[in-house]
């Protein structure tokens, strides 16, 4: 719904229980001097775990910038030239970070680069208790199943959320 209703030339995402530096935003904006440049995204630095349920979720929202078609967003810290967002929308059929795998997929299929920018880490603190992270793999494993189907990919990095969908139903 946000991304329809957004106007400008360039669209910023965090959550709500993320934390940004004081020059985050400038750091970002700064990411699309190039115009060849049609998203930009930045690293999400966790807290030390405190719960074996935080320990098992810990990097899960790792985002990679190797050449191979990795992760490349995480919905705490990206950003969009704003037309290129309202032309690839989120598929809303798509969940807990697979959302964020498709349109990554879609912008680099039609020629769009993604820039990592390093200097614009937000923090990412996520508490987690055994239910809660049982009820979000099972959500995450959801949205894998879906994006997989989408794209015919059969393996992905959300196996994990996989089976634990599978095994806590």
């Amino acid at each position: 719904t946000g991304a329809k209703a957004a106007r400008g030339e360039l669209v910023f995402f965090t959550d709500s229980d993320c934390t940004v530096g004081r020059n985050w935003l400038n750091i970002m904006v700064a990411g699309f001097e190039d115009q060849a440049v049609g998203a930009v995204s930045g690293d999400i630095i966790e807290p030390s775990p405190t719960t074996w349920a935080e320990r098992a979720y810990a990097g899960t929202s790792r985002v990679s910038h190797s050449v191979s078609p990795r992760r490349q967003f995480s919905g705490g810290n990206m950003g969009f030239r704003g037309e290129l967002l309202r032309r690839h929308l989120f598929d809303e059929a798509l969940q807990y970070g697979c959302d964020e795998d498709d349109i990554a997929l879609r912008l680099r299929a039609h020629g769009h680069r993604i820039v990592r920018i390093a200097d614009a880490p937000v923090c990412h603190v996520h508490p987690l208790t055994l239910g809660r992270y049982f009820n979000q793999g099972y959500r995450q494993g959801q949205g894998a199943a879906r994006y997989w189907y989408k794209h015919g990919i059969y393996v992905g990095r959300d196996l994990w959320a996989l089976l634990a969908a599978i095994f806590t139903m």
